[in-house]
């Protein structure tokens, strides 16, 4: 059975301004973090940092906007980490291409806001309300024939707020996959309205974007190219009655042929853009040996990923527990269940498409939760299923403009499961500490240390030097380039080669996320290699 009911203004207002306040909410108690708190995998976002210093430390002209590490002309020639470098010393980062880079240093660069932390918060902050808003529209379009559009709105944006996995991934931890997951919600929502010309525009340009933010756009690309050759394009599958069938060629292969033309223009295009600086082999070597070490499956179980998975999303798989059970007893909703299902299988199917990435890339999956926040799109699609065999499990019929009070119950029921769902969920990442945050107490002092001794050994007269691998955090923390893995005699020996007045050896301890606790420096004349000066944290 479908319904036509069609939500009045005043209805929409009231969704949307009650998604805006969860919205604002959910940022305002996550915006307070401060230095004292360590976020898992948050040398991501000391990453990003360093590579927007190190786009204002070389000329674009040379760097050519590649994901570069080297963050200034002192800093030429020092390894850093997995990259590949060009003729000239420049470091470059091959693992994930630019655009996830790109678009936070713009994001500052328009905003006029400092290459820090909060930056990136902020700009998570618009990709966290992003992607609710285009998840919630994408939904109301979705089950507009099944379910009032007003609750499906606020269901599906209730649920995306207040996933912990999100909150982690579109909060304080900034990397690609935070830009690809708003890439991926655009698609899927430009795909639901492909009958519309500024959908199927919004589409194609998007099967170019999405593959350049993250590796799992090759595989959404793949899954609809798939879906469109088997099963036609979306508004012929039967959402909304049927459309005058075009012939099979221009109506699925042609779009199919589009849209995998641009995937692989996409990938063609960035290593074509790679290479301008650096050689093809490097290149091609460096990234297959990256999928190597992430797609490692002795590293990443099946069973222990979709443990992962669970933990990611907690409190909604209980939720959908529920709404399960009860479609199973209410006799209305289980004869719902077969035309809902019928209506909706193609568009589950093509929300799980992506999360094949990470069976591909099982290994970096395991790593870096980041990577599973992409669940909640087969997620909100299966909770709004079954929410959508409850609205039917009773027929009515309208008398004025009073609702029907099965309706109004299933309503009331779906809203509270999603704000308690909701607040399950904030709690659960707010409680300090938890499996995405601990607290900690040595970024102060690190600060205090590097400000101490970069004020009395400036790093246009030095060249620093540590004994641990560096990330992010380190080049950012002392203000450029630092050797990884140094010896003081490693370090004494490249500042004389460079024609440093000084070698500066800092020493640190190993802690979560490459973000380390420095225990000291010792300053060396580089010329007679005397000690200078020693400081302590």
């Amino acid at each position: 059975m479908k319904t036509k009911q069609k939500p009045g203004r005043r209805q929409w207002l009231a969704v949307w301004a009650a998604v805006a306040l969860l919205a604002a909410l959910s940022i305002f108690l996550r915006a307070g973090a401060g230095d004292r708190k360590l976020y898992i995998n948050e040398d991501a976002t000391w990453h990003v940092l360093h590579t927007m210093d190190s786009y204002d430390g070389i000329p674009a002209a040379e760097h050519l906007c590649l994901p570069l590490v080297t963050e200034n002309d002192d800093a030429r020639g020092i390894v850093w980490g997995a990259t590949v470098p060009d003729k000239d010393g420049l470091f470059y980062y091959t693992s994930f291409w630019p655009l996830g880079f790109l678009a936070p240093y713009l994001f500052a660069n328009i905003t006029g806001l400092p290459h820090l932390p909060g930056t990136l918060f902020a700009f998570n902050a618009v990709l966290y309300v992003a992607g609710a808003v285009l998840l919630a529209l994408a939904m109301a379009r979705l089950f507009r024939d099944r379910l009032n559009p007003a609750l499906a709105t606020f269901c599906a944006a209730g649920l995306y707020l207040f996933q912990p996995e999100i909150l982690q991934s579109q909060g304080w931890v900034y990397w690609h996959h935070g830009l690809n997951q708003v890439l991926l919600l655009a698609q899927f929502y430009c795909f639901a309205c492909f009958d519309k010309r500024v959908g199927k525009i919004g589409f194609f340009v998007l099967c170019l974007l999405t593959p350049l933010a993250e590796y799992t756009g090759f595989v959404a690309n793949a899954g609809y190219c798939l879906a469109l050759v088997c099963l036609g394009p979306p508004q012929f599958w039967g959402m909304r009655g049927t459309r005058k069938k075009a012939s099979f060629a221009k109506s699925r292969l042609l779009p199919a042929l589009g849209a995998g033309l641009l995937t692989v223009a996409a990938g063609a295009g960035t290593l074509w853009h790679y290479t301008r600086k650096l050689p093809f082999k490097q290149v091609w070597r460096a990234m297959f040996q990256s999928y190597e070490a992430r797609g490692d499956a002795e590293q990443g179980p099946l069973l222990q990923l979709a443990v992962m998975y669970f933990r990611s999303f907690r409190w909604l798989w209980l939720i959908l527990a529920l709404l399960a059970v009860a479609v199973l007893v209410l006799p209305g909703a289980r004869r719902a269940l077969p035309g809902v299902f019928k209506a909706c299988w193609k568009w589950l199917l093509l929300a799980v498409f992506p999360l094949l990435e990470n069976l591909i890339l099982r290994q970096h999956t395991m790593e870096y939760s980041y990577a599973r926040m992409k669940g909640i799109l087969p997620l909100a699609v299966l909770f709004l299923m079954l929410a959508a065999c409850l609205w039917q499990a009773e027929s009515f019929k309208r008398t004025g403009d009073k609702k029907p009070n099965w309706q109004r119950a299933v309503a009331g029921a779906l809203a509270a499961l999603t704000l308690l769902g909701g607040a399950a969920g904030l709690a659960q990442y707010l409680a300090v500490p938890n499996r995405y945050v601990e607290v900690i107490d040595y970024k102060d002092e690190n600060a205090a240390l590097a400000a101490q001794v970069l004020a009395a050994y400036p790093r246009d007269e030095s060249f620093y030097g540590f004994n641990l691998p560096t990330r992010g955090y380190t080049n950012h923390l002392w203000a450029g380039g630092v050797m990884e893995l140094c010896k003081a005699e490693d370090t004494l020996a490249e500042a004389q080669a460079r024609g440093k007045a000084y070698a500066v050896q800092l020493a640190g301890e190993w802690a979560t996320s490459n973000t380390y606790r420095f225990t000291g420096a010792v300053v060396y004349d580089a010329q007679s290699g005397a000690v200078l000066a020693e400081f302590f944290a």
